[in-house]
């Protein structure tokens, strides 16, 4: 869905082929901002969902046989109907919520935690709704750790179940820990019998760069 945003709003907003194929490179060709990028999606691809045939037109292709060989996936070649505005809307909002992030980070103020917590529960509002990326279990466990005292909290990874991460004051670390195991873990026999592996504390660390030596 999103190749096929890309290539969507690609044509809408005069490009010429060949097509970006993804919405980073779409946004380069553009040479425009996060935020304009958001207000593109909403002027240019409507709520709701495409048909093939739809898309087959949009994108100058000569039969859905076309469409399909050159703008889906294995994945997703089956179906029928297609979600462009929000799986678009997700990504480009998701990357100025990182850059929120890192903006944050990099000016501190008295309340960051409570700003960096905010980004953390749009996000996941956002894969919730947006990108459908989340499952019940997810949003179940998300809502037991910002009640449980996270600032923040959020699924981490590709999505469709995995994990969570949360931010969680030092103070209430132990608290935490108990709530959550309480109220998720302990409910459950399959899951309290993995809880020493699935529910632990960790620090944000170093990432990745380049040492010059």
């Amino acid at each position: 869905e999103c190749r096929l945003a890309a290539g969507v709003l690609a044509v809408k907003l005069g490009l010429q082929a060949p097509l970006p194929r993804t919405l980073g490179t779409l946004q380069k060709a553009c040479n425009l901002s996060l935020e304009d990028m958001l207000a593109r999606v909403d002027a240019n691809l409507r709520t709701g969902n495409y048909t093939k045939p739809e898309l087959q037109e949009l994108l100058h292709c000569k039969d859905v046989h076309e469409l399909e060989e050159k703008w889906l996936s294995p994945s997703t070649v089956t179906q029928e109907e297609f979600n462009l505005h929000d799986r678009a809307y997700h990504v480009f909002g998701e990357a100025e919520l990182v850059s929120k992030f890192r903006n944050a980070m990099n000016a501190p103020s008295d309340d960051i935690l409570e700003t960096l917590g905010n980004l953390m529960n749009q996000s996941h509002h956002s894969c919730d709704k947006m990108y459908e990326c989340s499952c019940p279990e997810l949003n179940t466990l998300v809502g037991l750790c910002r009640d449980a005292g996270a600032y923040g909290s959020r699924l981490t990874g590709a999505g469709w179940g995995g994990c969570t991460v949360s931010l969680v004051p030092e103070n209430k670390v132990e608290s935490f820990l108990a709530k959550v195991k309480a109220e998720y873990f302990d409910k459950d026999p399959e899951r309290a019998a993995v809880v020493k592996d699935n529910l632990f504390v960790t620090s944000a660390g170093q990432g990745a760069c380049v040492i010059s030596v």
